[in-house]
């Protein structure tokens, strides 16, 4: 685990001191550093939490940023809160855990009233997978879902088993998949998707590679296709635009109302202060 105990000599006004819970993959991340190097020049100073010393050890810090929500780590949280009052705690775990179950996730979106917002927030049918594999198809078929499918863990908790998804074709390798797991209805969206982040009242949007379309009545797919983890499979949407790759019609972003009503919505429901959409 990576530590910046030297930042502090870099004779910056260092005005808030973060601490950051980090998995070893996360650690190994570039975008860590970049974030470190940010934080710096705005005065803040982020410090990735040592996991072979306590909590209540470490610090004291003004704001603990995390995703984790197991039982030993959120009586940590307790702990070092009673120690320290003031500490801010970004998510609470207990808000963490909506986000954790994918079913929850539409769920709490399908329930969202934007009829006053400029755009339509659609969620794909779906059924969630928690018995013996051999009954998915059969169960597949009482839904009435049609393929493709996207199959995708039930849980998501930042793992790389919670990102390993699929593209299932036909019905007869359904008995392939791993329960607990979501399937849901492929919806042809242009090959891009938009990240939408929401840090309090602030929203940032960015374009993103995605799956490409499946042409209506296409036959010559089949199996189960593994694909990587979306959200990071370009770094820019708009390089694609330029290169003629993606087309432009398809990337537009979505309208700033709907985008606002939706960070709105689910962030009362959803009780965070900030994440992605």
């Amino acid at each position: 685990m990576v530590t910046f105990p030297g930042l502090a000599w870099l004779g910056v006004p260092l005005t808030k001191l973060f601490n950051i819970f980090r998995s070893p993959i996360f650690a190994c991340r570039r975008r860590c550093f970049s974030l470190v190097s940010v934080g710096r020049s705005k005065g803040i100073l982020l410090v990735a939490i040592e996991h072979s010393i306590p909590l209540i050890e470490q610090g004291p810090f003004d704001v603990l940023l995390h995703k984790n929500t197991g039982q030993e780590w959120r009586q940590s949280l307790e702990d070092y809160k009673r120690k320290y009052p003031d500490v801010v705690v970004l998510d609470p775990p207990e808000a963490i855990l909506q986000l954790r179950d994918r079913q929850s996730m539409l769920r709490d979106v399908a329930e969202l009233d934007l009829s006053n917002a400029e755009g339509f927030v659609g969620v794909p049918k779906q059924l969630v997978v928690t018995g013996n594999a051999t009954s998915i198809s059969d169960s597949v078929s009482a839904a009435g879902l049609k393929l493709p499918l996207v199959a995708k863990p039930l849980v998501a908790d930042g793992s790389p088993k919670s990102h390993a998804m699929s593209l299932v074709y036909d019905k007869s390798c359904l008995s392939q998949l791993d329960p607990p797991l979501v399937l849901q209805e492929f919806v042809n969206h242009g090959g891009v998707v938009f990240k939408t982040y929401v840090v309090g009242d602030y929203v940032r949007v960015v374009r993103r590679f995605s799956l490409p379309d499946v042409p209506e009545g296409e036959t010559n797919r089949s199996g189960v296709v593994p694909f990587p983890r979306v959200s990071c499979a370009a770094e820019s949407a708009e390089e694609a635009e330029e290169a003629g790759i993606l087309d432009p019609q398809a990337a537009e972003l979505p309208p700033g109302p709907l985008l606002d009503s939706l960070s709105k919505g689910l962030r009362q429901k959803l009780v965070n202060s900030l994440g992605p959409s």
